[in-house]
């Protein structure tokens, strides 16, 4: 048996950002014997609705946040996780971290993800990895940058020198 990956993305394959950074290669991985299960965050309903103007019912989103959970209670049964931007939005990261734990993460952040937080009218949100380090090995932000507790109006730090 090959590799097993947990696909954490964002959309399923009607969302653009998921279907060309991740869902297109698919079939390439599993030539290589790479198992990966996509679990989106968001179904190809909901986009559809936004696309429309309608916003979904809380039931809904409770109902995304829950299926989250569930899979990040059965990623144990995977070699990897990889996460598209963050693993549940407006949820600070420590709590994904812990039910993570110590399993091995492939984190892809498509532009400046986390600056979005910045501009957050809530004075409390967490950044998709909040000061995580192993979130971005060599990227010069990583160490300022997401932060955990957002405020309107502040300035995000840009890399160090």
């Amino acid at each position: 048996m090959g590799l097993r990956v947990l696909l954490l993305t964002r959309y399923g394959r009607t969302g653009a950002s998921s279907r060309l950074r991740f869902l297109q290669y698919l079939s390439g991985l599993d030539e290589y014997e790479i198992d990966v299960h996509p679990a989106p965050f968001l179904d190809d309903v909901y986009l559809k609705e936004l696309y429309d103007g309608r916003r979904p019912s809380l039931g809904r989103v409770f109902a995304f946040y829950s299926e989250r959970l569930h899979y990040l209670v059965k990623a144990r049964e995977f070699d990897v996780v990889w996460i598209e931007k963050e693993v549940l939005p407006w949820v600070p990261g420590w709590m994904a971290r812990t039910v993570l734990g110590g399993l091995p993460l492939v984190i892809d952040f498509d532009d400046a993800w986390h600056l979005r937080y910045s501009r957050s009218p809530n004075p409390r949100c967490a950044g998709p990895s909040a000061r995580s380090s192993s979130a971005w090995p060599g990227a010069p932000i990583s160490s300022s940058s997401p932060t955990s507790y957002c405020r309107v109006g502040r300035k995000t730090p840009g890399p160090r020198r």
